[in-house]
């Protein structure tokens, strides 16, 4: 009689543990299903929606902003626009406080429409920021490495 009660006791215990693990594995999907994953590597600057507080696929619930890769605006003069193309280098420069930053980038857009008031063709530079020393939003100087146009 003890043998057959252990063995029960046993398999009872085998069913508790499946148990376990499978309301585990629940858990860890319910928590799954309510975490919110970036695709990219991105700092939190904003958030609309709190803790516990109803969310559709369609709702903003939060702001991401990746810095890692800026996109710099700038202009060249139409008459020096000839010399630069589309992967051209560029050394950028910024002074955060009162140190000067350099970091590199490439063109990555020519405008084929020049500004007929001031003659200026607007350009896009393409900076690797992964290190984090650039913020986005402040003055920076730029120079286009393979030719005379400065932006």
């Amino acid at each position: 009689m003890e043998i057959e009660r252990a063995k029960l006791d046993q398999a009872s215990a085998k069913l508790g543990l499946r148990l376990a693990v499978a309301e585990k594995e629940q858990a860890q999907l319910k928590v799954a299903k309510h975490t919110i994953k970036s695709p990219i590597r991105a700092t939190v600057v904003s958030i609309d929606r709190q803790v516990g507080e109803w969310a559709d696929s369609m709702t903003k619930v939060l702001e991401l902003i990746g810095v890692d890769q800026l996109r710099l605006e700038g202009f060249i003069d139409a008459s020096e626009v000839a010399q630069v193309t589309v992967g051209m280098p560029a050394q950028v420069r910024v002074v955060v406080g009162k140190v000067p930053t350099e970091a590199f980038g490439k063109v990555s857009f020519i405008s084929p429409i020049a500004n007929p008031v001031n003659g200026q063709v607007r350009v896009f530079l393409e900076v690797d920021n992964s290190n984090g020393e650039l913020r986005p939003g402040v003055d920076v100087s730029a120079e286009i490495v393979q030719g005379t146009a400065k932006e």
